[in-house]
């Protein structure tokens, strides 16, 4: 577990699809967006930045469909006073690192999948560095054709030293999302952090009455203790202020004490389902398209059994493809019994009664 406190926050929120979906889909250019399906955004397994930077960068990598096909996102959370002008290369190499393991992990792969290099940034001057990488190369305007040999690439910057706390209200993100870039915008001043709760207090009162609410809430006031550089009480009077006494008192009893190991457990556990659940969706979505291409379009109910199959099942269907010659094979005892309809009893008639005679 991270001793960051801007990398642990940053892990724990956008770790969940839920608030990485809205966070992306504000950062990326319009044109991309829209060919990304947000919906099948899920979290990968991996970390790529050299131990040694731990302190001062943080990554995420996501998969997602982008305009149908297989691809990467690949955030990285700048959080250094300075500008790193050597950022660039720093990145080829964390993407070189990302399709090494993407080979190692589908080794009948023929094509690399695009990756999608996203910096989300906070320095004391705002971003001043190259935005692409033939930027670093040392060529003249009479050598331009060496460019055709040289790696061609940019990234997506989100520089949030640049944005005020207005716009970033506005984003279009969830509201803990807009919660923590606020916080990381206003980090190297605790003072300019604390005297700004106040405006947030809507925002904070909404990530209390959200689901698992009581976990955001610990994991904003952790930060605001460590960052802060403050006594658990100031924390605790600085946060009921701004949600109000009725609020703070839903999710925090009297003389309830912040725990930091339970909050570092509760976010490995947070990062731990996403990779989990990142791992399941993407064997899942390579199975579906195994069996499509040899067993033509699938039916709703062939997708409904993947959907809710575990890796174990999902693990044990890619084994069947090898030798199934029918869709009912590979899902073999992994479909889930469906119940036979049940059968109509045919309403008994009432016999007739025959007239007496007389």
């Amino acid at each position: 577990m991270t001793d960051n406190p801007h990398d642990a926050l940053f892990q724990y929120v956008f770790s969940n699809p839920e608030h990485a979906a809205p966070a992306l889909r504000t950062m990326l250019p319009a044109a991309l967006a829209e060919k990304v399906d947000f919906s099948t955004l899920a979290l990968a397994p991996g970390h790529f930045v050299d131990p040694e930077l731990d302190g001062h960068r943080s990554d995420l990598l996501y998969s997602a469909k982008i305009a149908g096909r297989d691809a990467f996102i690949y955030v990285l959370w700048e959080h250094q006073s300075y500008v790193d002008a050597w950022l660039l290369l720093r990145l080829l190499e964390y993407m070189v690192r990302i399709w090494r393991s993407y080979r190692d992990e589908h080794p009948r792969a023929r094509k690399l999948p695009p990756i999608v290099p996203v910096v989300l940034h906070h320095s004391k001057t705002g971003w001043r560095a190259a935005r692409r990488f033939e930027e670093l190369v040392d060529i003249d305007a009479a050598s331009l054709s060496v460019l055709e040999h040289v790696p061609r690439f940019g990234f997506v910057l989100d520089d949030i030293s640049r944005v005020d706390d207005a716009e970033l209200s506005r984003r279009a993100m969830t509201m803990l999302g807009r919660l923590v870039l606020y916080l990381f915008r206003h980090s190297r001043s605790p003072e300019e952090l604390f005297a700004g709760l106040g405006r947030w207090a809507e925002v904070l009162q909404q990530v209390v009455r959200a689901p698992d609410g009581d976990a955001a809430i610990t994991a904003v006031m952790m930060y605001l203790r460590k960052v802060g550089k403050r006594e658990e009480d100031e924390v605790v009077m600085a946060v009921r202020k701004a949600v109000g006494d009725s609020v703070f008192d839903q999710i925090f009893h009297a003389g309830e004490r912040l725990e930091q190991k339970g909050f570092e457990r509760g976010i490995e556990r947070g990062i731990e389902r996403g990779i989990e659940r990142g791992k399941r969706e993407g064997r899942r979505d390579t199975l579906a398209r195994q069996l499509k291409l040899r067993f033509g379009e699938l039916p709703v109910s062939v997708k409904e059994v993947l959907d809710a199959a575990t890796i174990e099942a999902l693990d044990r269907m890619a084994d069947r493809i090898l030798t199934a010659s029918t869709l009912a094979e590979v899902l073999g005892t992994d479909t889930p019994a469906e119940p036979k309809p049940a059968r109509k009893t045919p309403a008994r008639k009432s016999p007739q009664r025959r007239p007496r005679g007389r």
